[in-house]
Order: structure tokens, then sequence, then C-alpha cells
């Protein structure tokens, strides 16, 4: 049983967004109009507008109504929302009396579309969700997820009992209790962040449920590359010949890059390729370079993940796509492997090849071999400066993944610190949640997280859930 905190915080007010936000591009079905009051380092500021999309408590605030609020405050920012998308200035004091909604308006309905609109925070692009409206003469306003303003603008903000709380004087975290309570974890499969430079591991969630891992497979597939050029059978200036088979694949319903068979490629285009644009014709063309066969290096790659303990890893090819038996009834399998096995898998390639950050930070690359341009689909790579990568990863089955890597130092030392999300529901979920994480990460290594005491009745009173208790807290 988990703690149950006294009071809501902003991560579990935000629990109903991250389980029931619908598809980011779709209209949303239900938007429930309120006026919530906000409170500011203890004193009343008054009223601004919000949204409950499709769900109660599933609340989103204006930005503009926010900014009001907050003018002279450590935490003053000013917006400014076009049809375009939105661009914020902290430090900035905002005048600009907000608009509430009046009785009538607050019984219509209106759809707006939740999206990754685009944000710049002091010129530099940012990759959050919002709705964007028009409040005719009041002009365009949008509205945002508490939490997500909170990490924007790194100020405590939490809605208690329907009231916006904000203290300006503390920054955003995310406490040990934060993570006990877990309600917005129901959104995932599993979870574990830790230290992948010392192996510690700060906390997980069901992180020993075996899962499809989707495109985070090409992990190993780099994994096995670098081993295959550090015992000098390939080298990272080869040139590799494209298959056939990588043509076929490229031009399938999971092709990325255009490719031709015969063609000549960089090996360094592909890796790049594979890493930042997820190319899963690029896995292969990697693969068949190596051992000759896809199959081949499937071996090689479950024989690695043999010699690193990953017991319940298996791996069926090199890019994380489905693969089917040919059978009258299809079995259709996936990659898979548990989170905690995923951390270790990328503590060991950030440790004996930490250059892959060198690709995986990257936000834009150019590929003149294939006359085009590939972009990181890591979205917390533009929120958080630490974060230098890893990899996504997203089938129908495994959910949105995410490998996260963030590098602090501390004594002296860099320390990579790691985040792996196995099964978001979506896209939303699994940026958010990885950003929450790799928070949770960035200020636990710098001692800056509340540890809270053992203060709330996580007992069961029923004798049989109390031993069930004790046995899972035992085989932890």
């Amino acid at each position: 049983m988990k703690k149950i905190k006294q009071t809501i915080s902003l991560i579990i007010a935000v629990t109903l967004i991250m389980v029931a936000c619908p598809d980011v591009t779709s209209a949303a079905d239900l938007e429930i109009r309120k006026n919530l009051s906000v409170v500011v380092d203890g004193v009343s500021k008054g009223s601004i507008m919000a949204l409950d999309l499709n769900y109660d408590n599933n609340v989103y605030i204006s930005l503009r109504g926010l900014a009001y609020t907050l003018r002279e405050t450590n935490s003053a920012f000013t917006p400014f929302v076009k049809e375009s998308g939105i661009e914020i200035s902290t430090g900035l004091d905002y005048y600009e009396d907000p608009h509430t909604w009046d009785a009538e308006e607050l019984s219509e309905r209106s759809k707006l579309k939740l999206a990754r609109n685009d944000i710049s925070v002091n010129g530099v692009e940012r990759r959050y969700y919002s709705l964007l409206g028009s409040l005719g003469e009041s002009g365009m306003d949008a509205f945002m997820s508490p939490v997500h303003i909170a990490m924007i603008l790194n100020t405590d903000i939490e809605i208690n009992n329907g009231e916006i709380v904000v203290n300006t004087g503390e920054p955003f975290s995310v406490s040990d209790a934060d993570l006990e309570n877990s309600g917005y974890l129901q959104g995932v499969n599993s979870l574990v962040i830790g230290d992948g430079t010392t192996g510690e591991v700060y906390f997980n969630f069901d992180e020993d449920e075996v899962l499809p891992i989707a495109s985070t497979t090409k992990l190993m597939t780099y994994l096995v590359m670098m081993d295959a050029v550090s015992d000098g059978k390939i080298s990272l200036n080869d040139t590799v010949i494209l298959s056939s088979e990588a043509q076929r694949l490229s031009e399938g319903i999971d092709g990325v890059i255009a490719m031709t068979a015969g063609t000549e490629v960089p090996l360094k285009d592909l890796i790049n390729g594979m890493l930042l644009a997820s190319s899963n014709e690029c896995a292969l063309a990697i693969a068949e370079h190596i051992a000759g066969s896809e199959s081949a290096f499937v071996d090689m790659m479950n024989e690695k993940a043999d010699e690193l303990g990953l017991i319940d890893a298996k791996f069926y090819n090199c890019n994380g796509l489905p693969v089917y038996e040919n059978q009258l009834l299809p079995a259709k399998m996936q990659n898979r492997m548990s989170a905690k096995e995923m951390f270790t898998l990328t503590s060991e390639i950030l440790n004996k090849y930490p250059q892959i950050t060198d690709i995986t930070s990257v936000k834009i690359m150019s590929l003149p071999v294939f006359e085009r341009d590939i972009k990181n689909t890591n979205a917390i790579l533009y929120n958080l400066d630490e974060v230098k990568g890893l990899k996504t990863g997203t089938t129908n089955k495994s959910g949105a993944c995410l490998v996260s890597c963030a590098q602090v130092e501390k004594g002296g030392e860099i320390h990579n610190l790691v985040s792996v999300l196995l099964g978001a529901e979506g896209e939303y979920d699994r940026s958010t949640v990885s950003e929450i994480a790799m928070r949770y990460a960035i200020n636990k290594i710098n001692g800056t997280v509340v540890e809270t005491e053992e203060s709330y009745n996580s007992v069961p009173k029923n004798p049989e859930l109390v031993v069930q208790k004790l046995i899972r807290n035992a085989m932890k």
C-alpha cells in the first residue's frame, strides 16, 4: 500500500492528466470551464481561467492569468501567445489584466486542441503541451498543465482543494514521498531512476516486469557494434553497401530513411540515423555489415545479454519492430527485457562507450548521403540542459518508451544519471514522467531531494495483506 499524503501535491494533481490525456493532436471531447483562485506566497491573488479537459480535475490553467498573479515576484514572467505558438520571457512583470469566465461563458463548451505547440523560453526552444484559444477582443491565451508551468519556471506550484498555490521562494522539486505515492506512475508500466556511473538505483517502480522495449533495442545494437569496433572487426570509418533487405524495410510502413540497394553509405551516417531518427533500416544495415545477416547479429545481441546477466532479455531483431512467425496463426513477438535490465545495459554503454552522448545530445543533424536532415526524437533533451540522450521507442504493444541520460558533476567527476521508462500510454506521458524522473535524479545526486520520514499509516489492516506486503518487501 502506497503512502497517502494529507495534501494533494502537484504531482498527484496531474495524475489524471497523464492517465486520461487524449491523443495530443485530436480535439477535446469535453472542455469544462472554471475559474480557480490563486494564492501566491500565502496571499490571495484573485481568480484565473482554467479548463478540465475531458475529465474532472484534468486541469489546464491560463498562462496569461498566472503571469498576472505572479507579477512582482521571483517567478514573474511575461507570455506572448499567438496562433503559431508561445513565447515566454522570465523575470519580466506582466500587467495585462487577465480575462476570467463570466457566468455565460462558464456554461459554454468549445473544442481546443492539445498539442505540442511551439514554445520558447527566453528565446530557447522547449517542448511542452498546450491548448491555444482565442478570447475574442482579449486576444489569444494558452492553457497549460500546472506541472509543465512549474518545470518551466522552476517554481513550486500545487493544487490544493481547488486552489492554485504558488510558493515563489521554492524551486520545482519531487520528493521521495511524491514518487512513493506514484499515482501518476499508473500511466506507465515500469520506471527505474539511478546513477549509471555508480550503479546506485534511486527509485524503481515494477522494475522486474519483463516488457517489450521497441526501438530502445537500438541501444543493444549500438553496444554490440561498438564491441565489434573495439575488437577490430570493423572500423567507424567503414563504408557500408546497402542491401535489398534494407531497401525493402525503408519502403515499408516502418521505414524512416529512404534507401537504395547498392548505395555506399558511411557507417557513421548509419549510426547517426539509427540513434537520432530511430531508423530501423539503418540498424539493419549496421547488423548486416557486422555479422553478414540480421539473424547472426541477433545471436550476438542475445550472447551479449547473457554476458551482462540480463536473464530476462530476449532479442528477435536489431531494431525493435514486431516479428511475425510464418504459421497459420501468426505469433507476434517483440524484443523484451525489464526496466532494471535496461538500466544495467544503459549503464554499461555509458561507462564503456560514453561517446554515444556526442550523438544523442544533438537536436538536428544533416545526412548528406541521404540528402536529408534528421531530428532527435527525445523531447526532454530540449527542456533540461543536463540531458544528453538517449533513446525513444514506440510500438502498439510496448507503448511509449524512453531511456534518458543526464550528466551532472559531483566531486569533480561526471555522473551519468539514467531514467528508464517503459510502457507509457503516449508521448505526453513519456516525456512528462521522464522529465520529472530526470529532475528527481538531478536533485537526488545534488542532495536537494526532500526525503520524508515514515509519517503515514501504510500498514494494511487485513492480516493477509500484511503478510503479502512483507513478502514483497523481502523479495525486493
